[in-house]
């Protein structure tokens, strides 16, 4: 059985210094100093809000929705794959994960959390 897999943006990884080297010849590099810099910055936050969302998966869900939100968001399965490799319907697992995103967002709103892009993590 093969697992359903939902479509994600290409990624590309190279060294910093290969991407100096091609933004310094003027080839296929687009971006602004700045607007590098803000991106490096969203990674760096984002790596943050991620492991803050796996600390609060493993103390808030339970284990079914748990189950379901990993599949689901971090390894990019279909509510169909998550079914079939969990053995629960598809009603069941669209309910997980409905009830798990709940959850994690009453505990982000109650801990003063923020998810906008461009900012830094910070607690309201």
């Amino acid at each position: 059985m093969t697992a359903h897999r939902r479509q994600r943006g290409f990624g590309l990884r190279l060294h910093p210094a290969q991407l100096d080297e091609a933004r310094a010849e003027g080839q296929w590099w687009h971006e602004t100093d700045a607007e590098m810099a803000a991106g490096l910055f969203w990674g760096a936050r984002r790596a943050v809000l991620l492991d803050w969302v796996r600390r609060r998966m493993r103390t808030r869900l339970d284990e079914a929705a748990r189950r379901c939100v990993e599949r689901y968001y971090f390894e990019g399965m279909s509510c169909r794959a998550v079914a079939a490799r969990t053995g629960m319907s598809r009603s069941a697992v669209h309910r997980a994960l409905r009830r798990g995103v709940r959850l994690l967002r009453a505990a982000a709103e109650a801990e003063g959390v923020t998810w906008e892009r461009g900012g830094r993590p910070r607690r309201r």
